[in-house]
């Protein structure tokens, strides 16, 4: 599987700029969750689960996407990405990294097509902290804030928006969950 590389400056940043996540292995022992087998997973943070950044559910947000009900709404939505990816879209606070465009359209429904049906086409953000936990796994996770006009519906069974690579977020969390091991890359993931 291939390496993100990063110079040793932006590992810096993203390290003092991003929560660790402790392994189920790495938690203490009296832990409920603790598990002393396994070491490439842990817990979501409370924040995810219950707190701060819990997001509305799927048909919530497509509905006022679809209806653009009121396109300057904004949305909490996770992303699970790779070291790279997560640097870049704090450095350009866009969905995919590159430099914000406030003017951004929203994708098009065969670009959104092209993203659910072959992946790493396009930023697909859910709003499914499952789907979060699988695509940040020995990765990293971003929750981010965008407004609604920037947003098309995504993979349904992911609960996904996708957003061109420009639109601006506003990102505001990045969790290492690598457990302090060698990142790892997924097929189909930025």
């Amino acid at each position: 599987m291939p390496k993100y590389t990063m110079n040793e400056d932006d590992k810096k940043f993203l390290k003092d700029n991003s929560q660790a996540l402790l392994a189920y292995n790495q938690l203490s022992e009296d832990d409920d969750n603790y598990d002393s087998d396994e070491d490439e997973d842990g817990p979501l943070p409370d924040d995810i689960t219950s707190g701060q950044f819990k997001t509305l559910e799927y048909h919530t947000v497509a509905r006022a996407i679809k209806e653009a009900i009121d396109p300057e709404a904004s949305f909490i939505l996770y992303r699970g990405v790779s070291s790279k990816t997560a640097f870049d879209m704090y450095k350009n606070s866009s969905a995919g990294g590159e430099p914000a465009n406030i003017n951004a359209p929203p994708p098009t429904i065969e670009n959104a097509r092209q993203q659910v049906g072959k992946g790493a086409y396009l930023p697909e953000f859910s709003v499914d902290e499952s789907v979060f936990d699988r695509f940040s796994r020995n990765r990293y996770g971003v929750v981010v804030e965008i407004k609604s006009k920037y947003l098309s519906p995504g993979s349904e069974s992911e609960s996904g928006f996708v957003a061109n690579k420009n639109a601006p977020i506003k990102i505001l969390k990045i969790y290492d969950r690598t457990f302090e091991k060698p990142e790892k890359s997924l097929p189909n993931a930025s």
